[in-house]
């Protein structure tokens, strides 16, 4: 049966509508069609959500695209993928979910929502780790290939797209299925297949926004509203392909499984606090770097004073022991390097810290 188009409005719902703790309570009847509406503060709240956590994404992909620590390449392709997956997807798809309530025709009762535990525990899981492989399988060459548009990056493009994209859809249908109350779904096909192109859509020109544009604050803006809007609509048409019926059974997928209520305000709130962790991991990158950066310098600078052979100069010039190197141990474990420091320190009798 297709769904009922005409049933989905945006608006707040009546003052006195009576919330049903079972269909007989409210006189419903077996199959009787309920509307979907949605709350324009929420569906506001959604597309915020979005827009958040895809400039946090941004945000760190301007590390990833030029990392060479394998260290640090790990731990910005998982909060990248969290702040794609979670931040962006799955914390605007629960507070989108949230904006539904399903009522009667006439607008009188609602049909409660309720949400399987396991399942969405679940979905919030594979959203994070199936971008994460998606970012992966993008960016994971040479920090000098990263940025190369050639046959191979074309093929982790579209590896890449269509995994995040199914990523994305198998996320969104665990949500809906996830929802628990006396109620059942009932989907109408075109409009399935419809919400997975748009996923596609939004998934290859999301990635190519991430790794290939430029990194401005202006242009992460920007990208992070249009990331945003194809977000939201693939999650308002995968909504649209279902048709809410009343049951007189409680739906749970999971039958020994227990339900929650999802606060969509608590959502936004531990998702906007989890970009700021995010964030804050790159600041603190930025500060490794920093420090190597200048402690490689000064010692440049003290074998230019103490005239150091040309040899010992031309090792710790080496394009990969500056500017690259964000990891102490990393920095250590370089062999000509540390033969330059401890010249250096015989030399010179100073003690310089790595």
């Amino acid at each position: 049966m297709a769904p009922l188009f005409h049933g989905i409005r945006v608006g707040a719902l009546p003052a006195n509508i009576t919330s049903c703790a079972t269909p007989t309570h409210c006189h419903l009847l077996e199959g009787e069609v309920l509307l979907q509406s949605f709350d324009p503060f929420y569906v506001g709240l959604s597309l915020l959500v979005a827009a958040a956590g895809a400039f946090t994404a941004l945000t760190i992909t301007v590390h990833l695209k030029h990392v060479r620590s394998q260290f640090w390449y790990a731990i910005f392709v998982l909060c990248a993928g969290m702040a794609l997956g979670y931040s962006t997807v799955w914390s605007m798809h629960f507070v989108g979910m949230y904006a539904l309530h399903l009522v009667t025709a006439d607008s009188r009762y609602e049909v409660p929502i309720t949400f399987d535990v396991l399942f969405t525990v679940t979905s919030a899981v594979a959203a994070w780790l199936i971008s994460a492989l998606g970012l992966h399988i993008l960016a994971g060459r040479s920090a000098d290939d990263r940025g190369k548009l050639d046959r191979v990056m074309l093929v982790r493009w579209l590896g890449s797209s269509a995994l995040i994209a199914t990523g994305v859809c198998v996320m969104h249908y665990m949500g809906m299925a996830s929802q628990s109350g006396y109620f059942r779904m009932e989907y109408w096909l075109p409009v399935v297949v419809a919400s997975a192109i748009v996923a596609l859509v939004a998934a290859s020109a999301g990635l190519i926004i991430l790794l290939f544009f430029p990194s401005s604050l202006l242009v992460r803006l920007l990208s992070s509203l249009v990331i945003s809007v194809a977000v939201n609509g693939m999650h308002y048409t995968g909504m649209a392909s279902a048709q809410y019926v009343v049951s007189s059974t409680f739906h749970i997928v999971i039958p020994w499984d227990a339900t929650i209520n999802l606060s969509a305000m608590a959502i936004a709130g531990f998702a906007l606090l989890l970009n700021q962790v995010l964030y804050i991991v790159g600041i603190q990158y930025e500060t490794l770097r920093k420090d190597i950066e200048d402690d490689v310098a000064r010692q440049l600078e003290y074998s230019k004073q103490l005239k150091l052979s040309p040899f010992l100069l031309e090792a710790a010039l080496q394009p990969r022991h500056a500017m690259v190197l964000v990891r102490l141990s990393d920095f250590r474990a370089q062999g000509r390097l540390r033969r330059f420091v401890l010249a250096f320190r015989a030399i010179s009798r100073h003690s310089v810290q790595i």
